[in-house]
């Protein structure tokens, strides 16, 4: 059927009929707007529900599209106008695919502070260990002391000697090999040796200032080391006279009978008829001489004064008449 206003040849309209709208009744009509036709679904689709604007007055100025809040606006609504002078501020958009700055920087930042971390967590556990393997190794040392000790008494070599480099022998130090020290003398041997050390230096000494001219002197004592007097007790207690014995008898005399003649210390083959002991050594043979003996009555008689509680035995073994005459046998 034909309508009106429509053109016969063309056929009757497919659009929308829209209702006339009665001015002054209810608020303004709906308006639909027709789906485009690249929305018609194919055959066999079910029919779309129609997409309709929102009615005149909602959202328009500056409003809200009244919707769920996270809810993309319906199809085919724009965003309103805002009025004039507020300013709009539109944020630049991106490419795809560019990554910014920022995020390059914060990706590197994190990455370096891994890598520091890791840095040091790796340090700490190389010195835990060095300190591990330290204090196992003093307590290995402390326990193996005597089984080291036996080692190098049995010829092994440890290990610190394994480890040591070899210097070439250019480049070694010298080395002074010292000879081995000896062993500590006797003390009494060593007083031994400086008494008769001594005798032979006051003998020497002493024949450099006598004159040999035959006068009368007293002889107080001949002995040699060794030589065994039966009438006379050593300082060592005995009858036996050593070296220091004979020095100190020579002392003691020289403390008695100094202070009013020359007491001098000659060997036995300096003068006289010379004379030697069983081993060939000379007696040290102490003389007094007060310088007046004319005779050997002389030296009697001095003894006998000088000695008053000897006997006669004693006076014939320790003070007797010589005379100091050139040595010969």
């Amino acid at each position: 059927m034909v309508r009106d206003g429509e053109d016969p040849a063309v056929g009757p309209s497919t659009g929308p009929t829209l209702p006339d709208g009665t001015p002054g009744v209810g608020g303004a009509a709906p308006t639909v707007t027709p789906a485009p036709a690249w929305s018609v679904p194919p055959a066999g689709w079910g029919t779309p529900m129609p997409v309709t604007r929102p009615p005149a007055g909602v959202g328009a100025g500056y409003g809200e599209y009244p919707a769920t809040v996270g809810a993309l606006p319906p199809l085919g609504w724009t965003l309103p106008t805002p009025p004039e002078g507020i300013p709009v501020v539109v944020l630049p958009q991106q490419p795809p695919g560019e990554v910014r700055w920022e995020e390059t920087e914060q990706r590197r930042g994190g990455a370096g502070l891994g890598i520091l971390i890791g840095v040091v967590v790796a340090c700490l556990l190389l010195g835990l260990g060095a300190a591990a393997w330290f204090l196992l190794g003093q307590s290995d040392d402390e326990g193996s002391g005597t089984d080291g000790a036996l080692a190098g008494r049995a010829g092994g070599v440890s290990a610190a000697a394994e480890l040591e480099p070899v210097e070439d022998a250019e480049d070694a130090p010298p080395t002074t090999s010292s000879a081995p020290s000896p062993p500590p003398e006797d003390p009494q041997a060593q007083a031994e040796a400086d008494a008769v050390a001594e005798l032979n230096a006051r003998a020497q000494a002493d024949i450099g200032r006598v004159v040999l001219d035959g006068h009368w002197v007293a002889q107080l004592a001949s002995k040699s080391v060794g030589t065994n007097d039966p009438l006379q007790v050593a300082a060592n207690g005995t009858h036996d006279f050593f070296g220091t014995d004979i020095l100190l008898e020579h002392e003691a005399l020289l403390q008695q009978v100094g202070g009013f003649a020359d007491v001098l210390l000659l060997h036995s083959t300096d003068f006289g008829k010379r004379s030697v002991d069983a081993a060939g050594r000379p007696y040290w043979v102490t003389l007094a001489d007060p310088g007046y003996f004319a005779s050997s009555a002389d030296v009697v008689a001095w003894c006998s004064e000088t000695f008053p509680t000897m006997t006669a035995e004693q006076l014939a073994n320790a003070c007797v008449p010589r005379t100091l005459e050139p040595p010969h046998d």
